[in-house]
């Protein structure tokens, strides 16, 4: 196949990080589809989620949890979400955003 575009994006992903901490084999990491689809399994029940990390895929996944009725905290080392992926006002915006939503 053959595709056109005007710009072409690669976005190869990352390596997820699991710390050594009591609980581990509790934790789930989420970077491709296969692994989103046996999260939602998991959290299915789940009252409060918790979301390491405030980039492109923890605030994704915020918003739907958020949508899906639970209790999302999200915690990120940046002061602010999407931080290194957006200006301080767009950043700003989307936090409020998240924080109407019910997110914290």
């Amino acid at each position: 196949n053959q595709w056109r575009y005007d710009k072409l994006v690669l976005a190869t992903g990352a390596t997820p990080f699991i710390p050594s901490v009591p609980g581990r084999e509790l934790m789930l990491t989420l970077n491709s589809q296969r692994e989103y689809g046996a999260a939602q399994s998991r959290l299915h029940d789940a009252k409060r989620v918790l979301i390491v990390g405030g980039g492109l895929i923890g605030c994704e996944l915020a918003m739907d949890f958020c949508r899906a009725g639970k209790a999302v905290t999200v915690v990120d080392n940046s002061a602010s979400v999407l931080a290194a992926l957006m200006p301080p006002e767009a950043s700003s915006r989307l936090q409020h955003r998240l924080t109407e939503m019910g997110v914290h």
